[in-house]
């Protein structure tokens, strides 16, 4: 259990260092080298900031529950990457289409954990239990996620979403 969890967690700082690296690279194409983002270790972010990000993870949820694509849609990255214990990999219009055929009836998210890879980047992991039906056929489980966000103009997005099961 904690083998997937540990690899779930190292796949998600890999990204988040790789996001923080496009980002850095972006600024510096864009002449903004005194804008560039330092990395900066930590795993204390700032409490507002978690918050935050935690509040937007249980929208994302709450909007699949409700059937709000618009709010879902809105709290993903254009970039947005989904790697679906059930469904596989998916992009950002992949993961919309498939918002359709889903029917969630109840989540719980436990434990959430918010660790600053950068000063706009948080990692975001935590245990989830679900109860849904993907195109109809009913679907109950618990797995290890990592979920991650960059804030881009005072805006918190998710840039990647991964489901480990833990077994």
């Amino acid at each position: 259990m904690k083998v997937y969890l540990a690899g779930a967690v190292l796949s998600s700082l890999a990204c988040a260092i790789a996001a923080h690296y496009v980002m850095e690279q972006r600024s510096a194409r864009e002449g903004n080298t005194g804008a560039v983002i330092k990395f900066s270790w930590t795993t204390d972010p700032d409490d507002s900031a978690a918050a935050t990000v935690v509040k937007h993870e249980r929208a994302a949820f709450d909007a699949v529950k409700n059937k709000d694509k618009k709010t879902y849609a809105d709290l993903m990255a254009d970039e947005m990457t989904v790697i679906s214990a059930d469904e596989g990999m998916l992009d950002k219009t992949a993961t919309l289409k498939s918002f359709d055929s889903e029917t969630l009836s109840s989540y719980s998210l436990n434990d959430p954990k918010a660790i600053a890879v950068a000063p706009s980047v948080i990692l975001l992991t935590y245990k989830l239990h679900i109860k849904t039906a993907l195109a109809g056929k009913p679907h109950e489980g618990d797995f290890f996620v990592s979920s991650l966000w960059v804030n881009r103009d005072g805006e918190w997005k998710n840039v990647l979403y991964q489901e480990t099961p833990p077994k």
